[in-house]
């Protein structure tokens, strides 16, 4: 589980960068981040207190995807409102189009990325994201 959550902590940077080009998130999640006035883990309470809001950004991602969007917790939703509906933007897609095989593959190809990447280090998660984006 610990190198699954580290998967997806680091795989929140990588979506920060791919969307705002920098680690740090833009303003409009520094908004959500003060209307729902709590950190969602400890880790990303120290950093903001030292600026660094793309910690939250990371742990919040972490949070979403393990709980697969609030559902399987759904307290998490209720806490985060403002954020996990800033990520059921950036994890939608739309519904007019069909990704019923595509799914499946693309699932199956972060399977063995993940499986790949489990033993490899920090850099490994980089490479791993920047492939599932491919």
């Amino acid at each position: 589980e610990t190198v699954l959550r580290t998967f997806w902590h680091e795989t929140g940077h990588q979506i920060a960068r791919k969307f705002w080009d920098d680690a740090e998130p833009n303003v409009e999640w520094a908004r959500a981040v003060a209307l729902d006035g709590k950190t969602i883990a400890a880790y990303a309470e120290t950093a903001m207190t030292e600026g660094m809001l793309y910690e939250d950004f990371a742990e919040t991602v972490t949070g979403y995807l393990s709980s697969d969007g609030g559902r399987l917790v759904p307290g998490l939703r209720e806490h985060f409102p403002q954020r996990f509906a800033f990520l059921d933007r950036v994890f939608a897609v739309p519904a007019h189009l069909d990704f019923s095989r595509e799914v499946l593959q693309a699932e199956a190809r972060a399977r063995n990325l993940i499986f790949l990447a489990a033993g490899s280090g920090a850099g490994a998660t980089i490479w791993v994201a920047e492939e599932l984006g491919r």
